[in-house]
């Protein structure tokens, strides 16, 4: 027995209105199939849009190691540019996190 025949001899043995909710129901699925056509493989669909940095199959230690190593070509007054220029990078509001939170004294309660 096959698959239609399999699902017909079933069907025969519910009730009508039974019956009616498979007829129901497929016709639900069609009008599905229909609606969301099934999409062609996504895969590389994001070509052009998203771009990696040459650096990223680097190491972070690497990565690291490096700018250590720029760093200490700085002058005191460079480095201290360098981190107030990140500082403004960062978000200007906390976590919500409340006051006491923020406290050392606090933080291990």
């Amino acid at each position: 027995m096959n698959l239609e025949e399999a699902i017909i001899t079933e069907i025969k043995t519910l009730p009508k209105d039974q019956q009616q909710e498979v007829l129901d129901f497929t016709l639900f699925l069609k009008l599905k199939q229909n609606q969301y056509p099934q999409r062609s493989s996504l895969f590389g669909s994001d070509k052009n849009i998203i771009y990696l940095r040459d650096d990223f199959n680097q190491s972070l230690e690497d990565i690291i190691k490096q700018s250590d190593e720029q760093d200490k070509l700085l002058t005191p007054q460079e480095r201290t540019e360098k981190w107030l220029d990140f500082v403004q990078t960062l978000p200007s509001e906390s976590a919500n996190l409340p006051d006491e939170a923020l406290h050392r004294d606090t933080m291990y309660d």
